[in-house]
Formats: C-alpha cells, structure tokens, sequence
C-alpha cells in the first residue's frame, strides 16, 4: 500500500504475489510520483512501462513494452492525497502480457459462446416440447376428422383441452347440419321418384292402349319416352342411397357368399355355376349395401352373358382391395367398355332392363374413391374389377346429367 506524510509518499508494502519478483514472468507493477522516486516490481527488470497507444481514459488502459518480446496490457490509475495542506499525485500501472489477456479473453468468449449455444439448444427443445405439447390436440382432432371421413365414426370426441373444444362442437353442429341436409335431399328424392311412378304407369297404359287400337307409332315413342324416365329416376335413386349409411370393414368373403346364394336359383335355370373364389379375412372399407349393390350388379350381368361359369375372386393390392367378376361368355369389346360404364347404355339390346347397373356400379366405386375396370377374363368373357381402397378419399355423390 502507499502511505502518505507531510514529506510526501512512499510504498509501504510492494504485492505479495511471487510473479512480481520473477523478471518477464508477464505480471507487473509501477508507482511513478513517491519522494524517493519510482518504485516497479522486480519481474519489470531495469524497464519502464511506457504509454504506447491509449485504450481508454482514466483509469486508463494500453498498451507498453514490456521485458520480453509481447507487448503489455496495462491499466492506469492517477491518484492523490492530502496531508499537512498540501496535495501529493502518484501514478499506479499493473501490467500482464498481452498473450496472456488474449487467452484468458479467448477462454472466457468460448465459455461464453458454449453457454450461450448450450441455452440456445435448450431455448429450441423446449419450444419445440411446448410446439408439440400445443398442438397434440389438433393432432388429435385431425385424426378424428379422418375418422368421421372414413366413416369409422359420426362426431369426435370432445373431451379434449378446453382451447379446442369450440373447435370440435363447431365440426360435430356441421357434420350433424351436414348428415341432415343429405338425408332430406335423399327423402326428397325417394318422394320424387314415388310420385312419379303413377303418372308413368297412367302413360304407359296409355301407350298400351294406342297399341291395342293400332297406333304403334305414338305407342312406341311413349314406351320410350316412359322407359327413359324410369331409367332417370332409378339412377338417381341409386346415387342418393350411396354411401349413406357409413362405411366399416366387411368381409367381402362372406357378404359376396350371400349375394351368389340369392342367385344361384336363376344360374342353375341357366346350367350356369356359380363360385366365391374370394380368400378369408378380404376386408373391404364400404357400407354393406353398397358394396352388396355394387357387385350384386357384376354378378347379375356376369349370369346374363356367360356361358357355363361365373366367379367371384379377390386380390390386395397396393391401394386397397380388388374383386373381380368374372364370366366365360362372349366379352365386350376394348373399344366398347367405355361405352358399357356410360349411364343408360346397352350393348345387348335384346336383354331386358334399363343399362343402369353397370353405370351405377362406376358411381358407387365413384363414391368411395375407387374404380371399375373391364378386361378380358382368364376364361374368355369378360373380368370386372372393382378396386376398393383402403382410405375413403372422397365421399361424395358425383351426378352427372
């Protein structure tokens, strides 16, 4: 310490540290101003630390020469005391090696940098936990509004977090508004369709009557004109009663068993067999009825046209499921098959019936985001299949005029 008489000042005490005694350890000390002149650490040999370039003010940083070949950091301080009325300055500078500043400065950065990264990394994980946490119920309510989709389920569950149940009241009051809205227009079409049935039947007698009397003309194009009504109305039918009930997973096995038992009586009048080639555990994602309506109408064309023989067999696929109707008769031309799916449309005009079945097959495939091929069978007819897929990815009644 510096003490301080009427005399002037003197250094009491020189620092304690060894590294002040050992010359260029890179720890140094000078007192400039005491009465018996400058005093400096022992480690500063016969050398002064001398101003070279200023950092800051007072107390004061710069750099100096120091007893080795680096340059010194030093920090400055100007001080004073009073005693006896008179006012004593002395000037105290520690120094140490610039190399030595820089590697602790380049120490204390990397810390630095390492915690800064090490709360960056933790800042990240856990906006990302808060991310996931937050947004699970959404999650969770898409795969609710996936299920209501499918058809696996009506509403969803709104037990979830308070922040989302608006949300899913909201979605179930637009699938109930929704589900209502479909089955009046379907009662509206059923009403339509039933209230037609007596003018067309009036007409139809009429035509019978004009053809009993001898007017085959205006008979025949009445007949038509009846029998495209009929054919109107009975596809519109069709298409309202598509995927109306939900979907679930039937076994497409046992369902097509019961479809070729209703028509067996009509394949044996034919001397026609009938087989499920269908393998165990074929899931198909349909409504019962539709799937029912959809391959009875396969089968029932395959009876009509084949010769000895009808099959029914099933396949997975990379989409879904694939069954196949498949008969022995005499086929359908390529360039006829897509004339065979088109409403109305019959390549046998010697048969009975309105040409709709195969049409409304196309439209319930439609309806469940699969399709209907035709192809020649293994057995020479033709081979239907109907690709199911495992996802309804539209349930939607496409109606075209």
């Amino acid at each position: 310490g510096i003490s301080a008489d009427s005399d002037g000042l003197t250094l009491a005490r020189e620092p304690a540290d060894p590294r002040y005694v050992v010359p260029a350890s890179g720890r140094y000390w000078q007192v400039e101003g005491l009465k018996d002149g400058m005093k400096r650490s022992r480690s500063l040999w016969d050398q002064e630390l001398t101003h070279l370039e200023p950092l800051t003010a007072n107390p004061a940083l710069y750099y100096a020469h120091g007893p080795g070949s680096g340059d010194v950091i030093v920090l400055h301080n100007d001080i004073s005391f009073e005693r006896g009325g008179k006012t004593f300055k002395a000037a105290i500078s520690v120094g140490a090696d610039q190399a030595d500043y820089e590697a602790a400065t380049a120490e204390f950065r990397n810390e630095l940098l390492l915690m800064l990264a090490l709360t960056g990394l933790f800042l990240a994980l856990a906006s990302g936990l808060q991310i996931y946490v937050g947004l699970r119920p959404l999650v969770n309510v898409r795969r609710a509004v996936a299920s209501v989709r499918q058809g696996l389920s009506r509403h969803i569950d709104d037990s979830g977090p308070e922040e989302v149940r608006p949300l899913i009241i909201e979605i179930n009051t637009l699938l109930d508004g929704e589900r209502a809205a479909v089955e009046r227009a379907r009662a509206r079409a059923s009403d339509l369709a039933h209230g037609l049935k007596t003018p067309l039947t009036i007409l139809a007698q009429i035509g019978e009557t004009l053809e009993s009397v001898g007017d085959e003309d205006r008979a025949r194009r009445i007949h038509e004109q009846v029998a495209a009504i009929r054919a109107r109305t009975d596809r519109q039918l069709a298409l309202a009663r598509v995927g109306g009930r939900g979907a679930t997973t039937i076994d497409a096995q046992e369902l097509s068993g019961r479809i070729l038992r209703v028509v067996e009586p009509i394949a044996a009048s034919r001397n026609i067999s009938v087989a499920n080639l269908i393998p165990d555990a074929c899931g198909v994602q349909a409504d019962a009825t539709d799937f029912a309506e959809a391959v009875g109408n396969l089968v029932d064309n395959a009876i009509i046209h084949a010769k000895t023989r009808v099959e029914l067999t099933g396949a997975m696929t990379e989409d879904g499921i694939r069954i196949t109707v498949s008969d022995d008769g005499a086929g359908i031309d390529a360039k006829d098959r897509i004339i065979a799916l088109e409403r109305g449309q019959r390549l046998d005009e010697s048969g009975n019936g309105s040409g709709l079945g195969l049409a409304i097959t196309a439209d319930i495939m439609r309806a469940y985001g699969g399709s209907i091929l035709l192809s020649n069978s293994s057995m020479g007819g033709l081979a239907a299949h109907l690709d199911w897929p495992f996802e309804q990815r539209k349930m939607s009644h496409d109606s075209q005029d």
